[in-house]
């Protein structure tokens, strides 16, 4: 896992290899991310997954937004 992109609202985190990746998986990764970030105070927290290893590409790519 890698976070590609960090900003103060924001940020694009990828998932380079997971050897046995599924869609509950990377939704549970999500799920995760999107908790950590409430518990640190954030709001109107947004997460889009815009890549998928599980359908044949380079990574999994989460955008995420959200609002302090």
């Amino acid at each position: 896992m890698k976070a590609a992109e960090v900003g103060p609202a924001g940020a694009v985190v990828d998932i380079l290899e997971f050897r046995e990746i599924s869609d509950i998986i990377e939704s549970r990764v999500g799920g995760w991310m999107e908790r950590a970030l409430e518990i640190c105070g954030c709001k109107n927290i947004n997460i889009a997954f815009v890549k998928s290893l599980l359908h044949g590409d380079d990574r999994t790519q989460f955008v995420i937004k959200w609002e302090n």
